[in-house]
C-alpha cells in the first residue's frame, strides 16, 4: 500500500508538469559529443586488470578522491557533465570486461534532474545501468548513490527528489545493489548549489567502507 500511494503521489506531480516539460525516454541512447568520447576511451585504457573499488558516473563520482578509500586501490572512472544515458552509452563497452572491481560505486542522475527529466525515466535508466553492471562483473558488490540534493539548500525538485529516492532504493535493491542515501549531505553542498565538499564524501565513504 505504502508504495502503491507513493506512485500515485509522484505520477500525479508528473501529470502536473507534464504541459511545462518533456518526458524523454534516458535509455534511447543520444548522440554523445566527440570530446566526451575521447575522454571514456582515455579513461578505458588506463583500467587496471583489478580494482578494490571502481567509481563511475558524473562530477560528483569525479570528485570523490580515491585515496579516501586508502589503502585500497581505486580507479575513479566518472566524468564531470555525464547523464544517465551517456553512461548506459559508456556501459555498453566491451572493453570494460578489461577490470575485474571488487566493488563499483554508481554515482548518476543529478543532471538528468537538474535538466527535468521524468522521475520514472530516471529509475529506469539507472536500473538499466545496474542491469548491465551486475552483466559485466557479477562477484562484484555493487553501490548506487541516491539522487543528491541540489540548488539553493537542496530546494531543486526537492519533493519529487525525495521521492524518487524511495523507489530508486526499492528498484536497485531488488537488483542486488546497495543504496546509499544522500539526503544528509545538503549541509556540505558548495559554491553553485551542485558540488559537494569534502565532508560529503567522507560521509559517503564512512557509510560504505565496513561494508566493502
Amino acid at each position: 500500500m505504502k508504495w502503491f500511494l507513493i506512485f500515485l503521489i509522484l505520477f500525479a506531480s508528473h501529470a502536473i508538469e507534464a504541459k511545462e516539460r518533456s518526458c524523454s525516454k534516458i535509455t534511447q541512447l543520444g548522440y554523445v559529443p566527440v570530446p566526451w568520447r575521447l575522454v571514456h576511451d582515455e579513461q578505458l585504457g588506463k583500467l587496471p586488470s583489478t580494482a578494490d573499488v571502481l567509481l563511475i558516473g558524473d562530477s560528483h563520482a569525479s570528485l570523490w578522491d580515491p585515496t579516501l578509500f586508502a589503502p585500497r586501490q581505486t580507479f575513479n572512472a566518472g566524468v564531470g557533465g555525464a547523464s544517465i544515458e551517456q553512461i548506459l552509452w559508456r556501459m555498453r563497452d566491451p572493453k570494460w570486461r578489461a577490470v575485474t572491481p571488487k566493488n563499483v560505486i554508481l554515482f548518476i542522475g543529478s543532471n538528468n534532474h537538474a535538466r527535468g527529466d521524468c522521475a520514472f525515466e530516471m529509475i529506469e535508466g539507472i536500473s538499466t545501468i545496474v542491469s548491465r553492471m551486475v552483466s559485466l562483473w557479477p562477484n562484484a558488490r555493487l553501490f548506487v548513490v541516491g539522487i543528491p540534493p541540489r540548488g539553493m539548500r537542496g530546494s531543486l525538485r526537492s519533493f519529487e527528489r525525495d521521492v524518487m529516492n524511495m523507489l530508486l532504493e526499492n528498484r536497485v535493491r531488488s537488483q542486488g545493489a546497495i543504496y546509499v542515501e544522500t539526503d544528509e549531505i545538503v549541509q556540505y553542498l558548495g559554491v553553485g548549489d551542485v558540488h559537494y565538499d569534502v565532508g560529503a564524501y567522507r560521509a559517503f565513504t564512512t557509510a560504505i567502507r565496513p561494508l566493502l
